[in-house]
């Protein structure tokens, strides 16, 4: 936040896409690789642009056929997988616990075997959260701040209590309980524009649901976008309105209708850890700085693997005053 001027013009869903890979890269691996961060940014577009391109063409999901963007993926994930491999072996080797998810992961053993994890499944289970983790909260973020300039009313609500709680200072994870309103806008950007817009599930059995019977084994694909935008569960579902999610929003919301982070056992890992980044860093910019779009024109989204903003989230910096008075700025 310090290097937002007054009266600058900023790519925040660029901002927020740096700002989401440091926060990742230092909580997974800690301080190790925060001087590599932009090398693996790099590396994650390159995965990230194959997976689109693969998404959207008329051919499948072929991986295997060598486009350039595909070779680049290859080349992408053996450096990711490189550089985690380096990391493992030396964390291995060295005394002292850190505090990062890798030092967890590392001194985690079986219940029943003892036994702890294998490189190979460290490496996987980082490299999913890895790539998981840093793209979806960047374009939640980029929705949010989108939303909140054209809601001026809900970003007034937030300030007031932004400013109630923490009265000029930086939040802290023990203030999230205290900031209610803040955690419902994020919660209704979400269902507006679920950053993962689908999933898919196989059933283990032989199912039918309704009219339909679904062999074992079956690819299912649930689209949380439309699902979320169905106006059986959400009244005027294309209103942005955080008050849906006012607390005792989970007795009056059907179970499996809101599934920004999927549902049952297969949950995302990392929902817990999302939500929570994603109110404190609302909370640290909005009680700094008013953010105003440049154009009035409306953003579509763009499904890929996320749902993204369909252009640039191009937006005006305006200091708060009162904030900058308190810290000396």
């Amino acid at each position: 936040m310090n290097s937002f001027e007054d009266g600058e013009v900023r790519r925040i869903d660029d901002d927020m896409g740096k700002l989401t890979l440091a926060i990742v890269v230092k909580s997974l691996f800690g301080e190790e690789l925060t001087r590599d961060a932009g090398e693996i940014g790099e590396l994650l577009l390159a995965v990230a642009d194959a997976s689109n391109e693969r998404l959207n063409s008329p051919f499948g999901l072929l991986s295997w056929i060598p486009t350039l963007r595909n070779l680049r993926e290859k080349r992408a994930l053996a450096r990711f997988d490189e550089i985690i491999r380096v990391l493992i072996r030396t964390r291995r080797q060295s005394a002292g616990q850190r505090e990062d998810l890798l030092s967890a992961l590392l001194s985690a053993a079986d219940a029943d075997t003892g036994a702890g994890m294998s490189d190979r499944q460290l490496r996987d289970e980082m490299m999913t959260m890895f790539l998981a983790g840093q793209d979806t909260t960047a374009h939640a973020l980029s929705w949010t701040w989108y939303l909140l300039a054209r809601h001026p009313d809900v970003e007034a609500k937030l300030l007031e209590e932004i400013r109630r709680v923490l009265a000029g200072r930086a939040p802290r994870a023990t203030d999230l309980p205290n900031l209610p309103y803040t955690e419902m806008i994020v919660r209704e950007a979400i269902r507006l524009f679920p950053p993962a817009p689908f999933f898919a599930r196989q059933p283990t059995e032989d199912v039918t649901v309704g009219e339909w019977e679904i062999p074992k084994g079956s690819l299912i694909v649930v689209s949380t976008y439309a699902l979320q935008r169905d106006r059986r569960f959400f009244p005027e579902p294309e209103l942005f309105n955080p008050d849906r999610f006012a607390p005792g929003w989970e007795e009056r919301i059907s179970r499996f209708a809101y599934l920004p982070f999927g549902g049952g056992p297969r949950v995302c890992i990392g929902n817990g850890f999302a939500m929570m980044e994603a109110r404190l860093v609302l909370a640290t910019v909005a009680q700094r700085c008013k953010l105003l779009l440049e154009s009035n024109t409306e953003i579509a989204p763009k499904q890929l693997v996320t749902l993204r903003p369909g252009r640039a989230v191009r937006m005006r910096v305006e200091k708060r005053a009162d904030v900058m008075q308190a810290n000396g700025i």
